[in-house]
């Protein structure tokens, strides 16, 4: 099985999420990996988050083909997204992407799609920006973890 962080990231994806930061430094500055506590005492980690915490971005890194589990990730950071508006309206929260058919169900008619604009989570496709090395890496890494499930 292909290693994991506590947050449940694959570490593919750790490695790739300052690639996405920095694509989105120029519009909005440095963002740096955060946790945020919640009212009830629980927290939430973030993958982007400027100093004063008023800009939030959760990054999915996934190429290719969409499993079941990688919708359902996307959904979540969503939901995850929608809720820190919720508790903080003037906050800018963001869906960072560079993923194709991701892109499509995103802006398609899909109840996700709904959700995001309804909950007024900005959607950002960095597909064209993100250097092809990243994507190679992450493809390959993909692949890997693909080849560890079905031996497992």
């Amino acid at each position: 099985m292909h290693e994991k962080d506590s947050s449940g990231n694959s570490i593919a994806q750790n490695e790739a999420e300052p690639h996405f930061r920095a694509l989105l430094l120029p519009e909005l500055g440095e963002l740096n990996p955060c946790c945020i506590q919640l009212p009830d005492g629980s927290s939430v980690q973030i993958d982007g988050s400027n100093s004063q915490q008023s800009i939030l971005v959760e990054i999915f890194a996934r190429q290719g083909s969409l499993l079941d589990g990688q919708k359902k990730k996307a959904a979540r950071d969503i939901l995850k997204l929608a809720m820190l508006k919720r508790l903080k309206p003037n906050r800018r929260v963001i869906f960072c992407y560079a993923n194709e058919k991701l892109d499509k169900h995103l802006k398609g008619a899909s109840w996700l799609a709904h959700a995001a604009a309804t909950f007024q989570v900005e959607l950002i496709d960095v597909s064209d920006r993100l250097p092809e090395k990243v994507k190679a890496l992450l493809i390959k890494t993909q692949s890997e973890q693909a080849k560890n499930r079905r031996k497992a």
